[in-house]
């Protein structure tokens, strides 16, 4: 279940960057959809999961970028880095309200998030088969000639590597 994109694939910027900065998401998403009238005579709820083509799996809508989860040096530069408690406020919050669909990268923080995401996991004792855990891996750990780039070589080493990180 790990989807791997290049960073071509995955927007780095987007809408939901206010939404999960909520500490409420459920209550944020609800009031935005009841705000547009779409939810006029029904039950406030979270959108259904929409369904990936060609995969059949269930992703919710939001997705949560995970490139701030983390501390590296290089990255606090751009005021993208937070402490393993702040990570575990989004993640718990958006897992809570239903989010199953993680984006994260073996560049961001230098491996570190992919490595809090399955911290996460672990101490939250979130089914790890219910997530849909997406990761990108054409820029370099290294640097070395064969270690950047979308080749075949750098991939299977780098999703072999994400998947040691995510420890699945």
């Amino acid at each position: 279940q790990l989807c791997n994109f290049t960073n071509k694939a995955m927007p780095s910027s987007g809408p939901t960057s206010s939404i999960i900065k909520s500490t409420n998401l459920k209550e944020r998403y609800d009031k935005r959809s009841i705000g547009n009238g779409k939810l006029k005579d029904r039950k406030k709820q979270l959108p259904t999961y929409r369904i990936l083509p060609k995969s059949g799996l269930r992703a919710f809508p939001i997705t949560l970028g995970t490139m701030s989860f983390g501390d590296a040096d290089h990255f606090k530069a751009f005021g993208a880095s937070m402490s393993f408690e702040e990570a575990e406020l989004i993640f718990k919050t958006y897992v809570d309200a239903g989010g199953n669909v993680i984006d994260t990268a073996n560049y961001y923080q230098v491996g570190q998030s992919e490595e809090i995401v399955a911290a996460l996991i672990r101490k939250l004792d979130i089914d790890r088969e219910n997530l849909i855990i997406c990761t990108k891996y054409s820029f370099g750990m290294k640097n070395k000639p064969n270690h950047t780039g979308n080749h075949k070589k750098n991939m299977l080493r780098s999703v072999n590597e994400s998947l040691e990180r995510l420890k699945t």
